[in-house]
């Protein structure tokens, strides 16, 4: 054990005291007659790691936030600027700080020799006490005026004349000297215009707090917390809809109108290929029936709307005027129907083909047979490089539909019981989802799997730290089980 270990297992029991000592702005922790730097490394490595160990600092701060959760540990220890223990090592440490355990620490390394101590007596302790201030030196001038202060509470009877045979001089005296006796005991009223322009009056800031502060962290302010997260109020908009309309029905009803007969319902007419001839008085809305757009390009169109002629003869509007009084009585007709639009039926055949992969006329190589008349065989169509599927990666399937649930074909896992809970479909149980869907479980090749992993049937995919050329072939193996298992169990799912 080495010399720092034990005297943080003395101080943790009690049977040693430790202080803090500042020397050129630098903490020391000093046990008995030998002082360390907080920065000093002890023998206990970090979890993970080969050449990094553990500060005096970092087990102190431990040990005295040892009753918090470490989420909140390792928030404060961030926030004071201390290396964090990690998870792993915490119950060790902790147990054999406070004598439960006889054992040192499984990440004890004796070759590690710390720093030596340096003699208390080399480390003078910083003082921030300050002078006293200098007595204000009288002139010789203002000592008459001192002492008439100093005297006004005396009353000179010498000063007194009698008014009266009643209130002679030694009486008058005697009232003055009883009213200074009593504005002694009298609290002053202080001028507020004195106030306002003294010292504060608000209490100061004191060391504490303002350590409470430096960790102090804005959750929600005033404005965040009128900010609405998830709700919604579009449903507002309908009703004040709906109370617009009955104040405009109660307003007509007043003057006597029918709310009804105000406000004619407007009629989508069906389509009509002959709407457009209302274009037909506008210079720059100009058709042709009787062209076609097949086979050209861009650059014939173009060309063909630059040398086509204005047709803007007399003869031409008569005849547009004509056929529009013409179809004047078809227009109407539809548009006083009262009978609701119908939807427009697509007019594209339909050619049905065989659903089974094993089938010469699949799906994949429908329009190299119909269309371009050339035999490819299924195999081969999907083995071509140009064709790619998506697939949709998830991180919450909280809000998944028996639908989507049925398009799931893996699940990578961590080995935690938690990431299972929004697996409602199969009562979060990993032995029944694991039979049901192929998992999948990504490590570091270096590290041991984890004891659950280890347990379920779950393909593992090692990952090297520096070996980035055999990524391709570990990762392979991936898409190896999705080819095989996606036809057997996914058949309606593209693949």
């Amino acid at each position: 054990m080495s010399e720092i270990l034990r005297y943080l297992c003395e101080v943790a029991s009690g049977q040693l005291s430790m202080k803090e000592i500042i020397h050129n702005n630098e903490k020391y922790y000093a046990f008995g007659d030998r002082a360390y730097h907080k920065d000093t490394e002890t023998n206990l490595l970090v979890y993970g790691k080969q050449n990094d160990y553990y500060t005096i600092d970092a087990l102190l701060f431990l040990w005295e936030h040892r009753a918090k959760t470490h989420p909140s540990y390792v928030r404060d220890a961030t926030a004071a600027n201390v290396k964090v223990v990690s998870r792993p090592d915490r119950r060790e440490i902790l147990d054999y700080l406070s004598g439960n355990r006889l054992e040192i620490p499984t990440n004890h390394n004796p070759s590690h020799a710390p720093a030596p101590g340096i003699a208390i007596s080399r480390l003078v302790p910083e003082t921030v006490e300050e002078p006293e201030a200098k007595k204000l030196k009288l002139e010789h001038n203002a000592r008459p005026r001192v002492d008439q202060l100093l005297n006004k509470d005396r009353v000179d009877p010498s000063e007194v004349r009698a008014l009266n045979d009643s209130l002679t001089a030694d009486k008058i005296a005697a009232l003055k000297q009883k009213r200074l006796t009593h504005q002694k005991t009298k609290i002053a009223a202080v001028d507020p215009d004195i106030m306002a322009g003294g010292a504060p009056t608000e209490p100061l800031v004191t060391r504490y707090s303002m350590d409470v502060r430096k960790v102090e962290r804005v959750y929600r302010t005033r404005k965040t917390v009128m900010n609405a997260s998830k709700k919604t109020y579009t449903f507002l908009f309908d009703v004040l809809k709906l109370i617009k309309s009955r104040e405009e029905a109660a307003r007509l009803k007043e003057r006597g109108v029918d709310s009804s007969k105000s406000q004619p319902a407007k009629f989508v007419g069906m389509y009509n290929r002959y709407d457009q001839e209302r274009f037909g008085k506008l210079n720059e809305f100009q058709t042709m029936g009787t062209s076609s757009f097949v086979g050209t390009n861009l650059s014939s169109i173009s060309s063909l709307q630059e040398n086509r002629p204005l047709e803007t003869t007399e003869t031409q509007k008569v005849d547009d005027s004509a056929k529009r009084t013409a179809l004047a009585p078809t227009i109407s007709q539809f548009t006083n129907s009262t009978d609701e639009p119908k939807k427009r039926i697509s007019r594209t055949p339909i050619i049905i083909i065989p659903s089974a992969i094993t089938s010469l006329l699949t799906i994949f190589n429908a329009t190299d047979i119909i269309q371009d008349m050339n035999f490819v065989t299924t195999e081969e169509k999907r083995k071509e490089k140009n064709m790619q599927l998506p697939y949709l990666v998830v991180d919450q399937p909280n809000k998944f539909t028996d639908a989507e649930w049925d398009r799931v074909v893996a699940v990578f896992i961590t080995g935690q019981l938690w990431q299972f809970k929004p697996f409602k479909r199969w009562h979060s149980n990993p032995v029944e989802i694991f039979a049901k869907i192929p998992a999948f479980h990504v490590h570091y090749d270096d590290l041991n799997v984890d004891p659950n992993v280890a347990k379920w049937s779950v393909t593992r995919l090692p990952v090297s730290r520096t070996k980035r050329h055999m990524d391709k072939a570990r990762f392979r193996v991936f898409w190896e089980v999705m080819d095989r298992w996606i036809p057997a169990n996914r058949p309606y799912l593209r693949w």
